[in-house]
């Protein structure tokens, strides 16, 4: 049995140990101290707290992790192709590990990099039993990814030609290396549901003619830079329903003749400030249906011929009053189904052209009244779904075009005498299920073009004759 002055230093020892920062440490010398640790904790088994063990071991791992993500980055950067590749797939991994609610330790991003690769590998017959954990078996296996969505790339591309399936990773390479010497046609391609998991770089050999292109439903989920670039007469572009997470700079660079761009449905939650810069000719812009949570102030900054930017479906709790600044062209802005709680004033500033905004199906709770002022050429305008209590005075101030307004489903107790006024070609009002309890003898005067005006499930009861004799032209008036 060991004697008290060893267990008095061993727990010494431990005690110390145990209150040392572990990272100041270099990796030899800590594996000799564990070493030494783990002989000691065999002769003295139960007398010290085990937790410094297995501080020591959680070290270890960190600094074999750091390694093996230096070592992979160095192979990355020295293939030929792979530099970029290796930067996008990192910010992909800690996009992921943010969203798990994971610390970013160099352990978690090299077990991350792993699953991010195992989802996109393909299936048999590739796979083998080397080590996974060797960076030659790692960029081996990245390779044969990217060949095998050249591969389905091609097959579509080039229907007519006996591409048989590769045997082997050696045959999958042959096949590709074969497919570099086809000619492509211009034409008019789609690459949809084909179980791509990237963007093959041989679509830059489709040609400068091609007018369309379709990569929806896929599983891609990162943009390469420059992707497109050799596409310079491309018109639309369709990325929906992949598995996006990020648009990089310069990832659409030169397309200057893009007209309509769709990256719905995907899992965007951040776009670089420049992905969009270039896109003069740009018109129509989907991004719905994404994670994002905030929308840099300078994304569409230069898209001066953008007619529709449809936002819908994200998790946006603000937008920067600048953001949608120097867009006069544009008519459509849907803002609807996020989480958006107010809404600057200089918001839709100078946006003369705007003739649809939809800010339903948020969390709203009032309305200024210069958030609308200059939108001269609204037609409609959606605020149903939120949480509204007032609107100030003057809110819908100089909206003279604008012939359907929602304002349903809020917390509304009351509308001011001259909300309304000035809306002259307003054909439809909809307040209901609201908690109005009384509507004032002047709060619909002027509105001449009013045809329907549904105020049921509200806490009304009574209208006066002078507001029905002012409402006596309108088709229905619904006060359930």
């Amino acid at each position: 049995m060991a004697s008290p002055e060893l267990f008095k230093e061993v727990l010494e020892s431990f005690k110390a140990l145990g209150e040392m920062n572990l990272s100041e440490i270099e990796r030899k010398k800590l594996h000799v101290v564990y070493q030494k640790l783990s002989s000691l904790q065999k002769r003295v088994e139960g007398v010290f707290d085990k937790h410094v063990m297995t501080k020591v071991e959680k070290q270890l791992a960190h600094f074999d992790a750091d390694t093996r993500l230096r070592n992979l980055e160095e192979a990355f950067k020295n293939e030929k192709g792979f530099s970029d590749r290796w930067d996008a797939h990192m910010k992909i991994v800690e996009l992921r590990l943010k969203k798990s609610e994971k610390d970013l330790t160099p352990k978690n991003k090299y077990e991350e990099l792993l699953s991010f690769q195992a989802e996109r590998f393909p299936p048999s017959p590739f796979e083998d039993d080397s080590d996974l954990d060797t960076v030659e078996r790692f960029l081996e296996r990245e390779k044969i990814i990217k060949n095998w969505n050249t591969l389905l790339f091609a097959k579509r591309v080039f229907s007519d030609k006996d591409l048989s399936e590769p045997k082997n990773k050696e045959e999958l390479e042959k096949v590709c290396k074969e497919v570099n010497t086809f000619s492509f046609d211009q034409g008019i391609y789609s690459f949809e549901a084909i179980g791509l998991t990237e963007i093959p770089e041989e679509v830059n050999r489709l040609g400068y003619f091609i007018g369309r292109l379709s990569f929806a439903n896929n599983e891609i989920s990162y943009i390469p830079k420059n992707c497109f670039s050799g596409l310079t007469n491309l018109e639309w572009l369709d990325l929906s329903n992949n598995q996006l997470t990020a648009i990089e700079k310069e990832a659409f660079s030169r397309l200057t003749s893009l007209i309509g761009l769709d990256i719905s449905n995907n899992q965007l939650t951040a776009i670089h400030k420049e992905a969009f810069s270039g896109l003069t000719s740009l018109e129509k812009l989907w991004l719905n249906n994404n994670q994002l949570t905030v929308i840099h102030k300078e994304a569409f900054s230069g898209l001066t011929s953008l007619e529709e930017l449809v936002l819908s479906h994200n998790q946006l709790t603000a937008i920067d009053e600048e953001t949608f600044s120097g867009l006069t062209s544009l008519e459509v802005i849907g803002l609807h189904c996020n989480q958006l709680t107010a809404i600057g004033k200089e918001t839709f500033s100078g946006l003369t052209n705007l003739e649809v905004l939809g800010l339903h199906n948020n969390q709203l709770t009032a309305i200024g009244k210069e958030t609308f002022s200059g939108l001269t050429s609204l037609r409609e305008l959606g605020l149903h779904n939120n949480q509204l209590t007032a609107i100030e005075e003057g809110a819908f101030s100089g909206l003279t075009s604008l012939r359907c307004l929602w304002l349903d489903n809020n917390q509304l107790i009351a509308i001011h005498k001259k909300t309304f006024s000035g809306l002259t070609s307003l054909e439809k009002l909809w307040l209901n299920n609201n908690q109005l309890t009384a509507i004032g003898k002047k709060t619909f005067s002027g509105l001449t073009s009013l045809e329907e005006l549904v105020l049921s499930h509200n806490q009304l009861t009574a209208i006066d004759d002078e507001t029905r004799d002012s409402l006596k032209s309108i088709i229905q008036i619904l006060e359930e």
